[in-house]
This record gives C-alpha cells, sequence and structure tokens, in this order.
C-alpha cells in the first residue's frame, strides 16, 4: 500500500508542477501581442490584422496547453502514466450521455447568472461581453475557432486528458472533483468559480461514461460556441427575432437533455453494477488482464489522506496564484 500512496503523492506533484509550467507558459505567451503586432506588414488592411493577431493569439492558447500536456508525460514516465482516452466508443448510452451534459452545463449557466445577479459586482469586459455589435462573417469565424474550437480542445485535453486519467487509479470521485477544482481555479474567476468548478465536474463525469475525449471536448465545444451564437445573434437580428432563436436553441437543447436523462436512468436501474469493478476503478483496463489494478486498490486511503496528498506543495502554489489573479481581476 505505501507504494499507492507513493504513487499518488507522484502524480500530484507532476499535476501541480505542469499547472505552474501552464502559468508560466500561458502569461508569457498571452503577453507577447504587442511583439506579434510587429509583424504585421504596416500597408496591411484592417482585416489581414484582424486575421493575423486573432490567429496568433489561438496558437499562443494552444501552446500554452500543449505544453504541459506534453511536460507532464516527461514527469510521470512510463508505467506511472495513465493515458489518455482517444478513442471513439460508441454505445446506447454514448449520445444520451453527451445531450445530457449539454443540457446540464446549460443550466448551471443560468444558475450562475442568476446567483451572480444577487451581488453588486463591478463590470469587465472578462466576464460581460458587449453583444448587439455586428459582426462580419470572417469576424464570426474567427470568433468560433479562438472562443469555442481552441478552448474546448486545449482545456479538455489537459484537464480531462491528462489531469482527469491520471487521477482516476486513485478512484472517481478523487479523479472528477480534483481535476473539476483546478479547472476552476484555472479561469481565476471570482464570478465563474463555482460555475466552472461544477461545470468540470459533469465534462469529468462525461469523460468517464464515454471513455473518449472527444465525447468531453464535443459537449465543452457546443457550450462555448453558445456565446458565439448569442451574440451573432444579437448582432444580426433584432431583438425580438434574436431571443426567439436563442429561445428555441436553449429549448431544445433542455428537452434533448432531460429526454437523454430519463433515458440514462432507466437504463442504469436494470444494470447489476459489480462492486469489485467500482472499488478497483479500472478505467478502460480489462479486469481480468494481468495489468488490472489489485483488489483493494482505492481503498488504501483514508478521505482525509485523499485530500493530504491531493494538496501537495505544488498544487497549492497553483491555487494561490489563481485565487490571487482572480482576486486582482476582480477589483
Amino acid at each position: 500500500m505505501n507504494d499507492i500512496k507513493k504513487r499518488y503523492r507522484e502524480t500530484t506533484n507532476a499535476i501541480g508542477v505542469t499547472l505552474l509550467s501552464w502559468v508560466m507558459l500561458f502569461l508569457i505567451l498571452t503577453g507577447m501581442g504587442p511583439i506579434v503586432k510587429m509583424f504585421i506588414p504596416v500597408n496591411a488592411g484592417a482585416v489581414y490584422a484582424e486575421v493575423f493577431m486573432s490567429l496568433a493569439n489561438g496558437a499562443a492558447y494552444l501552446l500554452a496547453f500543449m505544453l504541459p500536456a506534453a511536460f507532464f508525460g516527461y514527469l510521470l514516465r512510463g508505467s506511472k502514466r495513465e493515458s489518455m482516452r482517444l478513442e471513439v466508443k460508441l454505445s446506447w448510452e454514448t449520445i444520451p450521455v453527451i445531450f445530457a451534459g449539454m443540457a446540464i452545463i446549460f443550466a448551471l449557466s443560468y444558475f450562475n447568472g442568476m446567483f451572480m445577479s444577487f451581488f453588486e459586482l463591478p463590470a469587465t469586459d472578462s466576464v460581460i461581453n458587449e453583444a448587439g455589435e455586428y459582426m462580419s462573417d470572417y469576424s464570426l469565424v474567427l470568433q468560433f475557432i479562438t472562443m469555442a474550437i481552441v478552448p474546448a480542445f486545449c482545456e479538455e485535453f489537459l484537464f480531462r486528458g491528462v489531469i482527469l486519467s491520471n487521477l482516476m487509479p486513485f478512484g472517481k470521485a478523487t479523479a472528477i472533483i480534483g481535476s473539476s477544482m483546478l479547472f476552476g481555479l484555472m479561469h481565476g474567476n471570482l464570478y465563474q468559480f463555482l460555475y466552472t468548478t461544477a461545470a468540470g465536474m459533469v465534462l469529468g463525469a462525461v469523460y468517464v461514461m464515454t471513455d473518449s475525449i472527444w465525447c468531453s471536448t464535443l459537449v465543452h465545444l457546443v457550450n462555448n460556441s453558445m456565446s458565439v451564437i448569442q451574440d451573432s445573434a444579437i448582432g444580426r437580428l433584432d431583438e425580438y427575432s434574436a431571443s426567439v432563436v436563442l429561445a428555441v436553441v436553449d429549448g431544445v437543447i433542455f428537452a434533448l437533455g432531460l429526454a437523454s436523462l430519463i433515458f440514462l436512468i432507466a437504463r442504469r436501474g436494470k444494470k447489476t453494477i459489480s462492486v469489485e469493478r467500482e472499488l478497483r476503478g479500472v478505467f478502460g483496463v480489462d479486469l481480468e488482464g494481468e495489468n488490472a489494478y489489485p483488489v483493494g486498490f482505492n481503498k488504501a486511503f483514508s478521505v482525509s489522506e485523499i485530500v493530504r496528498g491531493f494538496f501537495c506543495p505544488s498544487i497549492l502554489l497553483f491555487a494561490a496564484y489563481s485565487v490571487a489573479n482572480a482576486i486582482y481581476r476582480f477589483f
């Protein structure tokens, strides 16, 4: 059991160091805007400059997440590292899980909005988007790439594909809660911490239930796309038409999500889940194979040991930075 606890400490420390490397890269790459602008020709038009800067920012965001993910693989080499689930595994539950995940995250977003409305919070550009301004077709495409596709891809690969996957051997609850809390801290936003943490739990559950990073990425992508769709609708349509279109889109997603939840609950009720499988917490590993985790793998820890082991010095440092950054942005 000491070997298991040692592996847990090594894993959480590697996660913390990886997130600290993300902080460093993110600050460096996103702060290179003035330098990047120097590569725009003096006689370049506004369209060229916008496209160039948008793609440069997207590339910087991509590198800020993908390089730390690769760095984690170096820190936790060999058999200690769990692989990301890149397969697409279609089953009777895959599509309902995706729709249910979308609907739950949408509901969380509405709840967060209503909850925050009770507080007199200062308006900032990072929280409130100024809608109502017409976006050209190319601006809409650029916004979709930089605000929906790139963040969904990058954030899922790091937080679910790398962090959650490597916490799975120590229990599903540890993996989902731990990765989602770090996901919430990563956003560095007091307005959205509870929402992003809860959304991270939903995305983690989708990843675990479907055993595929592409499913949680799709849910994340659709959720991110809604802000682009909202801005586009408000900018291109009159107020009444925009409200109707957005209400229809939301209604369809909620209806599909509710139907999917009912289906999943009914289907789960008919299943007999192996207690041994749940205790082992095996993630995509053949129980009968020689690589299966030993019985009682997750029972080697008490709750207090799990918590203490998770909040290692590197993760505490990342959390301290995230909280300080959130407070600074708030004021």
